[in-house]
């Protein structure tokens, strides 16, 4: 993953779980080859300041605080009260 001056945040890799953050579903986009913004679109682009990045998921802090979250989530880690993978960062 790459953080951007500006907030925003590239990544690429693995994307078995969604841990990328792009949205993309993971069985279209498995390894992603190149950088690939992550989409916060839900969120009015939240301009980040830290991430912290697994091998099966990815947490971002933007600049008031929020945290935000993707990846597996087989067994409720992600705290969405679901047993699903996310693949869109979504405020915690």
């Amino acid at each position: 993953m790459a953080l951007m001056k500006n907030g925003e945040v590239y990544s690429w890799g693995n994307n078995e779980h969604g841990q990328c953050g792009t949205g993309k579903e993971p069985f279209q986009q498995m390894i992603l080859w190149g950088p690939q913004k992550v989409n916060f679109d839900n969120y009015h682009n939240p301009i980040i300041k830290t991430i912290n990045a697994g091998s099966a998921h990815s947490a971002f802090i933007d600049e008031i605080g929020r945290l935000f979250l993707c990846g597996r989530g087989e067994s409720g880690q992600l705290g969405n009260m679901t047993h699903s993978d996310e693949t869109s960062p979504y405020f915690v």
